[in-house]
């Protein structure tokens, strides 16, 4: 799923930083994206369609905010520490005071997005290397496959060996007599899902845990799912 310098396990999949929601007008960029894809057909459809837009949208605006983030903070350090040189010789008014404290909550700013960008990069290096659930070779009757088109073979031909058809007799069931359900509770178990009943299974979620393979988070929907 990663690529590095010494195996490519395919496409570098699509990811959502937790900082994101935090940024000015992160929230007004989504939504107007969301409002200019214009999309027919059934609801799933459009759904799909535009969360696979919005991923290229979001990945520009994530490079135009997170370029040169630390040259942009070292040089926030700098006027600031310029700015309290400035003051031990003069005394600064209100504009001077005012320009201090903004140069300080965007160095906090600029300081949590670099924090929160490089603690997710750490949990990725993680999985990839010190996660003993990640695949680094496999034993095949006793070879050892360590290449990557060789595992990718040897899994591809495990689980179809496992999910082919075989024509099996099973268990016969003749002559046993089961519980039923009644017509009202039958009509019950066919019945479609309310839209208030699927909001419920997520919202109670998690936010941040677990998005699907498009990398789109929880999180994204609850907020953004009306747009």
């Amino acid at each position: 799923m990663l690529i590095n310098k010494a195996s490519d396990w395919g496409p570098k999949p699509f990811k959502m930083l937790r900082c994101w929601k935090e940024i000015e007008g992160y929230h007004a960029f989504v939504r107007n994206k969301l409002k200019e894809i214009q999309v027919e057909g059934w609801g799933g459809y459009i759904l799909k369609e535009k969360l696979k837009r919005i991923k290229k949208d979001l990945m520009e605006w994530h490079k135009f905010h997170s370029s040169n983030l630390g040259e942009r903070i070292q040089n926030t350090k700098e006027k600031l520490n310029s700015l309290d040189m400035k003051f031990q010789e003069i005394v600064p008014n209100e504009n001077d005071i005012e320009e201090r404290l903004e140069v300080i909550a965007s160095l906090h700013k600029m300081s949590e997005l670099e924090s929160s960008i490089m603690w997710q990069k750490a949990r990725l290096k993680w999985m990839k290397e010190g996660d003993a659930n990640v695949i680094h070779c496999i034993d095949k009757e006793r070879v050892l496959l360590e290449e990557v088109k060789d595992i990718k073979e040897e899994i591809f031909s495990h689980f179809q060996n496992q999910y082919r058809w075989r024509i099996q007799t099973g268990p016969r069931m003749d002559n046993q007599v089961f519980k039923q359900v009644s017509e009202e509770e039958g009509e019950l178990l066919i019945k479609n899902f309310s839209e208030e009943e699927i909001k419920k299974v997520v919202w109670d979620c998690d936010s941040e845990k677990s998005p699907g393979p498009d990398g789109i988070s929880l999180g994204f929907i609850k907020i953004f799912g009306k747009s």
